[in-house]
């Protein structure tokens, strides 16, 4: 899987550089309906009769409309959200087995953060998000800054998201508290990073999940 592979990567570079996210009411209405009436001109020795106004009220009937929904899926995931990073490194250190990996990932500073916006753009953006990897080759910390942007749609539970081109992230690395510097000054690794390529997502107010490749990233709303 792509976010192990890449610090697999890293890992195997290290080694050999050691080893040299309207209420509709129905209005009653009522009518009221005059019955006509009939007049005639009366002869002698007649009787005048006039009929009397009916008049006839229709029943009434008042039906409270329900209430709106909380709101669709497509409502609910629209917000800022940040990553759990403690269940998001657990969710790695799992995979460590499958991967071939030696080490323990940890979580360290900063923030994930995923802004999903009403009319379909998003934005994801890493603070200063760090992460410590323990190995054999020495205790490794990755800081990472950046922010992509792109458009979203959601059909069914399945998010997909369109990324624009933009500048690659900053990724400063120590292996035991010194900077690591690869040749030429330029990582050639990626960091683990939450799935949004057709990822299944569900939606419960303060807490989004999306579940891509088999892998879960879990939300929680801010702000």
């Amino acid at each position: 899987m792509k976010r192990l592979v890449i610090v697999c990567t890293l890992l195997a570079m290290l080694g050999a550089a050691c080893s040299s996210d309207s209420t509709d009411a129905d209005t009653p209405t009522t009518t009221t309906t005059a019955a006509p009436s009939d007049a005639s001109d009366a002869g002698a020795g007649e009787t005048t009769t006039t009929a009397a106004a009916a008049s006839t009220t229709e029943a009434t009937t008042t039906t409270a409309a329900p209430e709106p929904a909380s709101g669709s899926l497509e409502t609910c995931v629209v917000g800022r959200w940040v990553l759990d990073p403690v269940a998001f490194f657990e969710d790695v250190l799992a995979e460590q087995p499958q991967q071939g990996i030696d080490g323990e990932f940890a979580f360290v500073d900063g923030e994930y953060v995923l802004i999903i916006d009403a009319d379909g753009t998003f934005q994801s953006l890493r603070d200063n998000w760090s992460f410590a990897v323990t190995s054999d080759f020495g205790n490794l910390e990755v800081t990472v800054n950046d922010s992509d942007i792109g458009t979203w749609s959601l059909q069914g539970d399945m998010l997909t998201t369109t990324v624009e081109p933009g500048e690659p992230a900053e990724i400063a690395i120590t292996v035991d508290d010194q900077p690591f510097v690869f040749p030429g000054g330029v990582s050639p690794i990626e960091p683990p990073e939450a799935e949004f390529t057709g990822a299944t997502v569900a939606c419960d107010g303060d807490t989004l999940s999306a579940t891509a490749e088999g892998f879960t990233s879990e939300w929680a709303r801010s702000g």
